[in-house]
């Protein structure tokens, strides 16, 4: 089994497990516990990439 394989069957699946997600991922209110393999997959992408796309709060608006 090669090194990927390796990580495939064994880390890979055990943080898909381990995903718990936050609210308001899904327009529909869907947990991501519920998802698909893949889209958990592109969760945990996601998350690494640093979250592109997701609005964050205005430091201006955290100061006040």
């Amino acid at each position: 089994m090669t090194p990927f394989e390796q990580f495939f069957a064994g880390e890979f699946d055990r943080m898909l497990k381990m995903i718990e997600g936050e609210p308001g991922l899904f327009s529909d209110g869907g947990p991501i516990t519920d998802a698909s393999w893949d889209r958990k997959a592109a969760y945990l992408l996601w998350t690494v990439l640093g979250k592109p796309g997701k609005p964050s709060p205005d430091l201006d608006d955290l100061l006040g």
